[in-house]
């Protein structure tokens, strides 16, 4: 597979957080702790190197090579590929506007979710996702299914 470059930051934490989803076993234990915290806790490298004592370019660096690692799988192995889940494809095939309601939804979720201590009923919760991850899935009108 040949990685494009993201065109945009959202671009760019999509297709982290994908190769880290797919091979972040294949890392260190340090640069999968450095790279969940900066790509999906929203941490800068600042941050990071505070918690973990040591300088900023370390925390840069390590990212920066795991990244380069993950993407060096993803080049070997394709599995983000084979799986669909590239992030530069249309994989829902939905439009603008439903792709931001559904973003904007997961947005207020997270928000949600964030908010409470613990939760004790996950019921709602499992709903919720389950009619977003519907919605995703939804073929689009005049769009053939892919053959698999």
């Amino acid at each position: 597979m040949d990685i494009k470059k993201p065109k945009t930051p959202e671009e760019s934490l999509v297709n982290a957080s994908l190769l880290l989803d797919i091979y972040g076993e294949m890392l260190t234990e340090r640069q999968r702790r450095f790279m969940r915290l900066h790509f999906d806790e929203d941490l800068s490298f600042s941050q990071i190197a505070r918690e973990f004592g040591v300088s900023r370019q370390a925390v840069h660096d390590s990212v920066k090579h795991a990244l380069a690692a993950l993407e060096g799988f993803e080049r070997a192995l394709g599995l983000v590929e084979k799986q669909g889940r590239s992030p530069d494809a249309d994989r829902a095939g939905l439009a603008g506007d439903e792709r931001e309601r559904i973003r904007q939804r997961l947005d207020a979720l997270r928000d949600r979710v964030s908010a409470q201590e613990r939760i004790e009923n996950t019921d709602w919760l499992v709903r919720e996702l389950d009619e977003l991850i519907d919605g995703l899935q939804q073929k689009p009108t005049g769009t053939e299914a892919p053959n698999v």
